[in-house]
């Protein structure tokens, strides 16, 4: 069965090159709207942080809008709101995200102010000691949400003290400590065109826009950068139960365990696999068992997360009544294994099949799913027109190849297990029942150094 678009043509050429000041470019041109959208990723994140400054990419990410040499934080806004423009600044693990989305018209302009934040910040005291607790009281209030406290709770049990288990914003503590001068010299380190990429997305041609990029970022100076090693995963060999005690009305689920990379070239079958297993909505398994079978959870799902430079995770999660919880997550369990042991039925797989080639057309509608498709081309070192190419292969994938990867990327005997339940749960699932169970008090989330 071939895909809509084939390998060959994509659905708009992609194209590359690279300033003057060593910034590679990685462009798309669409001539329907006029309108662009554009993304600087700059290879700083919290795997960089040196060890007690925990949140320092973070906050040194969300201060480059609040002061320049040439802007107020008010006048940054003010000139954002005037250019009808939106721009975000986001960070990650390993990268800082600036994200541009402006009309054509005034994307010099948008330009020219991007530029400056990049270079020119100032990091004012005053903006930094509200941002900072802004942030301090953003995390104080996350105990209060059972889904928060979920996915911190299971980032922390997976990875244990590993720096991918600190929470991106970092913990009040060492908010707290961290200055103006820590920011300065973080940016100073990191934020070079050398450590970075452009993705952009535009009606405007090649030589127009790589004109105007010189124009507008090739003032930016800096050498390429030597970034830290990141230890090695702590060792999973045995399965984990983590409680954490709330006044909640239902139990939620997180289980999983360590993933893939992106680039691991079994990904598609990976994803098509989980697809019938978890992923695939009211298609699932997950779905139609644990929810429409057995009614034990109106929503449950399952997933791969990628990782980048260290192999992501697999993470299964529902919410169910406390008093079915056991239940439930038992037949979590035993969907999984089931799973390993017979794979998918021929309907299933012809479903997913069918599922991934229709989706071809709508993974790259908008601007911004395009941009998205550049993003991670350049970052992972992914060919051209990747989600046609991955879906393609999809098409040629049999039962035995799903089961196969089933045995090989499922791992329900050493769940990593962690569960938000009202204070008086009773914790008794046979899959689990020699494993220690560990309770740990939400607030403690907020305490990553100890």
């Amino acid at each position: 069965m071939a895909a809509v678009l084939t390998m060959s043509a994509g659905p708009f050429p992609i194209h590359r090159f690279t300033l003057s000041n060593g910034l590679p470019v990685i462009y798309a041109q669409k001539t329907d709207l006029s309108l662009t959208v554009l993304r600087l990723v700059v290879y700083a994140g919290k795997r960089d942080e040196t060890d007690g400054k925990w949140g320092l990419a973070n906050l040194t990410a969300e201060m480059l809008t609040e002061g320049t040499k040439n802007r107020t934080s008010d006048e940054i806004s003010e000139e954002i709101e005037f250019l009808g423009a939106q721009l975000g600044v986001d960070a990650g693990i390993y990268t800082t995200q600036v994200t541009l989305n402006i009309l054509t018209s005034q994307l010099e302009k948008g330009l020219q102010l991007t530029s400056d934040l990049l270079q020119n910040p100032t990091f004012p005291d005053s903006e930094l000691s509200k941002l900072k607790e802004r942030i301090i009281s953003s995390l104080q209030e996350s105990l209060n949400d059972p889904d928060q406290v979920l996915d911190e709770a299971f980032r922390r049990a997976l990875y244990d003290h590993h720096p991918l288990a600190r929470p991106e914003e970092g913990t009040p503590s060492s908010i707290r400590a961290l200055t103006r001068q820590d920011l300065e010299a973080f940016h100073r380190m990191f934020y070079s065109p050398r450590n970075a990429f452009l993705a952009v997305v535009t009606n405007l041609p090649q030589e127009e826009l790589k004109h105007l990029l010189e124009k507008t970022l090739g003032s930016w100076k800096g050498d390429s950068v030597e970034h830290r090693a990141l230890p090695p995963l702590p060792s999973h060999t045995s399965p984990r139960v983590v409680l954490v005690p709330m006044k909640v009305n239902q139990a939620f689920v997180a289980l999983g365990h360590y993933g893939v990379r992106r680039t691991d070239p079994d990904y598609p079958r990976i994803r098509l696999m989980n697809y019938i297993l978890g992923g695939g909505g009211f298609a699932s398994r997950f779905f139609r068992i644990i929810r429409n079978k057995m009614g034990y959870a109106y929503s449950v799902y399952g997933y791969f997360m990628p990782g980048y430079k260290l192999p992501g995770y697999y993470l299964a999660g529902m919410q169910t009544k406390v008093e079915t919880a056991n239940d439930a997550i038992q037949e979590l369990i035993q969907v999984m294994k089931s799973f390993q042991k017979e794979g998918p039925t021929e309907d299933e797989l012809r479903d997913a099949k069918s599922f991934y080639e229709g989706s071809i057309p709508r993974q790259t509608e908008t601007y911004g799913q395009i941009l998205g498709a550049l993003v991670n081309e350049q970052l992972y070192g992914l060919p051209d027109y990747y989600w046609i190419k991955e879906i393609d292969l999809m098409q040629g994938y049999s039962r035995k190849e799903i089961l196969e990867t089933a045995r090989t990327y499922l791992h329900p005997d050493r769940l990593v297990l962690t569960l938000v339940v009202p204070p008086d749960f009773t914790f008794d699932v046979p899959s689990f029942k020699d494993v220690k169970v560990e309770v740990w008090d939400p607030r403690d989330l907020l305490n990553w150094e100890e």
